[in-house]
Parts: C-alpha cells; sequence; structure tokens
C-alpha cells in the first residue's frame, strides 16, 4: 500500500513537472530515480513537486477535506 500511494502521488505531480521543465519525456520511473539520488539535475525541483502533494495529502487526511 505505501508504495502504491507513493506512485499515485508521483502521477499527480509529474504532468506540471514535465510542463514546467520541459520534459515531455520523462516517465514515472525517471521520476521516481530523480526523487532517489540527489545527484540527478532535477532532484531538488523533483522532490520540491512531490513533498508538495505530500504535503496536501498529509493536510486532507489530518483536517479531512473541505
Amino acid at each position: 500500500m505505501y508504495h502504491y500511494h507513493h506512485l499515485t502521488l508521483i502521477e499527480q505531480v509529474l504532468d506540471p513537472f514535465k510542463r514546467a521543465f520541459g520534459l515531455q519525456s520523462v516517465t514515472r520511473q525517471d521520476f521516481f530515480r530523480y526523487l532517489r539520488d540527489p545527484a540527478y539535475k532535477y532532484h531538488d525541483a523533483a522532490m520540491s513537486y512531490f513533498m508538495s502533494a505530500l504535503e496536501d495529502e498529509a493536510e486532507v487526511f489530518i483536517f479531512g477535506s473541505y
């Protein structure tokens, strides 16, 4: 369940990330590699997109949806 949940978060942020950086050929697997490896050029940007989505999910979980 844990791994699946993170894949859905990646799917949520992948298209906006690709548009923002002009990286239309980036796959879900590429994005996951960016998250895991700080040596990648787009690591910080990928983490920013992912953590923002994760924080949004946490707020909904903690405070409920409005």
